[in-house]
């Protein structure tokens, strides 16, 4: 898409934020540049300019507050040329991301407007994305379908599961009961129900295919949902979150230990991250090769 804007970008912005990288000095009220003193909730065509990345920050968060629809979606996509016609597609794995993003932004610079974004992206989620898997009462999963994702039929991916865990569990950090317990819960046991025995993942739930199905392996699906159950067991303590994904992320260290060239998995490393926050909880062994996986 020429001069056009996809919010999954935006997510890159959490890497930043989330390790500290970024010390910004300007909140989302205050000035920034000259595109930032836009005060329409519509998006404007930005004179060309020189960004400053502390500025740049402040920038991508104000997009995301103030260009969204009353569904709680963010403007998936614009073209700079108003002449090119915007195709009206949605990604609900980038939305998660940008629910995250935003929700990082905002634990560092609070301000009431971000959070009510906020709820309202979770509103969303919860409320169109977020259904029972068959046969079961007690799992619920992301869902992707023709109108929220670029599918065909009504699926449940790892990595959108994993990520809508990850949002929802970022803005109770802001906002609290933003979700019912019960509904992360949930999500945290349809995550549980696509780990295998030796803590890979099945990739998708297809109904078509008679539920879980895995003969396509993606890259980001296993940290992302590794990430959701690690930050599901600081919000709700329990075993089997915190061994899930331990299990996670020693299938990826098994898997990749010894190769000498390692494909750059940032979710991975964000959720070797916040394990380490309590290291005491694995033994020597597993934290040396989580280490080591981290190093490759």
């Amino acid at each position: 898409m020429k001069h056009g804007v996809r919010i999954g970008l935006l997510v890159l912005l959490t890497a930043l934020v989330a390790v500290g990288a970024v010390f910004v000095r300007q909140s989302l009220d205050g000035p920034t540049v000259a595109a930032a003193e836009e005060s329409s909730d519509a998006v404007h065509a930005p004179r060309p300019q020189v960004v400053d990345r502390e500025a740049a920050v402040h920038l991508a968060a104000r997009y995301l507050v103030t260009n969204g629809d009353t569904r709680g979606r963010f403007l998936y996509k614009v073209n700079l040329d108003p002449a090119v016609a915007v195709a009206d597609d949605y990604n609900v794995l980038r939305h998660a991301g940008s629910v995250y993003a935003l929700a990082t932004y905002e634990e560092r610079f609070p301000n009431e407007r971000t959070r009510g974004r906020l709820r309202h992206a979770c509103s969303f989620l919860v409320r169109e994305c977020i259904r029972t898997v068959p046969d079961s009462d007690d799992l619920r999963a992301v869902w992707s379908t023709p109108e929220n994702s670029s599918v065909d039929e009504p699926q449940c991916k790892l990595g959108g599961t994993g990520l809508g865990l990850v949002a929802l569990l970022s803005v109770e950090r802001v906002a609290p009961d933003t979700t019912p317990r019960e509904t992360l819960r949930s999500l945290g046991r349809f995550l549980l129900f696509m780990q295998k025995s030796d803590g890979a993942f099945h990739s998708k739930y297809l109904p078509r295919e008679g539920g879980r199905w895995d003969a396509w392996e993606s890259l980001y699906y296993p940290g992302e949902a590794a990430l959701g159950l690690v930050m599901l067991d600081e919000y709700d303590p329990d075993p089997r979150w915190h061994g899930a994904a331990v299990a996670a992320l020693e299938y990826l260290a098994r898997k990749r230990h010894g190769a000498e060239l390692v494909e750059a998995d940032h979710w991975a490393l964000l959720a070797t991250a916040r394990l380490f926050r309590e290291p005491e909880r694995m033994p020597a062994d597993v934290r040396e090769r989580l280490l080591d996986h981290a190093r490759q």
